[in-house]
């Protein structure tokens, strides 16, 4: 089965387990909470089973839990349209063997450990119903869920703090991204840089066709900002072959993206910053006289 109707594995007691008072009320994590002890029957029962790979198995599950949090249903392994996503998925974009996360989720979903376990499809729909529900009223309210009071205790917002002293009262009733962006931090600019790269790795294999650099940078910054798990996940239909017209089927992905979010594609493209140049090529070194 590939559709909506299988059940979707999840990261079970995700919300008690990764997220605190702080991290619910952003509209998207770049940090989740992670427990700090080793004396878990779980963990125990890992080192047990495992032994010798138990790093590699635990350092997965790390992996899978922080890209859970970038997932539509927060801690839910779907994508935008509730259908599970593949291991294959999963260990191209966090870079680790593919039959490592077969055994952990295999391991993980027993239910004598019950690290992960099959979240029904309607859940899952309901999940995502309830997502765009609470976008919509932050959308139509003016209210950002991105901020968020700093708790002790919990880390930090990381999204900049930014002032507008200089706005006047008519702009301030608009998203002002430039502003926002240009104050970006170090960890969002990576991101942006990192999904660039990527895109640019695919484009060199033969895929993204009809795309220029300036246009890749551009859509790494806004599906960074916006909708980065459902951006990775239309990258990825494009690697397996499901896509014909890269470019075509790209732009609508961004134009749909920027809708949802209250934007326009046309618009707030213009608005990123340029894209830095390309690492300069190592001069040549002169041959050695014989």
């Amino acid at each position: 089965m590939t559709d909506a109707t299988q059940p979707v594995l999840r990261i079970s007691k995700w919300t008690e387990t990764f997220e605190r008072a702080e991290s619910r009320k952003l509209k998207q994590l770049t940090w989740i909470a992670m427990p700090v002890g080793f004396s878990s029957t779980g963990y125990q029962a890992m080192l047990e089973e495992f032994e010798d790979r138990a790093p590699a198995i635990y350092g997965a599950w790390c992996a899978l839990c922080a890209y859970a949090a970038t997932c539509h249903v927060r801690g839910t392994l779907g994508n935008s349209r509730g259908i599970p996503l593949k291991i294959s998925h999963l260990a191209r974009v966090t870079g680790f063997p593919e039959s490592v996360f077969v055994d952990l989720v295999a391991w993980a979903s027993r239910t004598d450990i019950g690290w992960l376990e099959h979240a029904p499809a309607a859940e899952v729909s309901r999940g995502l119903a309830e997502q765009q529900e609470k976008h919509s009223e932050f959308t139509s309210s003016g209210e950002s869920p991105d901020e968020a009071p700093a708790v002790q205790g919990n880390p930090p917002s990381t999204r900049p703090n930014v002032t507008e002293q200089d706005i006047t009262e008519q702009d301030k009733t608009k998203t002002r991204r430039s502003i926002v962006w240009t104050a970006a931090g170090f960890e969002f600019r990576e991101s942006v840089r990192l999904l660039a790269r990527d895109m640019s790795d695919m484009q060199a294999r033969g895929k993204l066709r009809g795309l220029d650099r300036d246009t890749i940078w551009r859509m790494a910054w806004v599906a960074t900002d916006i909708d980065r798990a459902g951006f990775l996940d239309a990258l990825s239909r494009i690697r397996e072959n499901q896509i014909e017209k890269h470019k075509n089927y790209l732009g609508t992905v961004m134009v749909r993206m920027c809708q949802a979010a209250g934007e326009s594609w046309d618009a707030i493209k213009h608005e990123v910053p340029a894209a830095p140049p390309p690492p300069a090529k190592p001069a040549p070194q002169p041959a050695e006289a014989c």
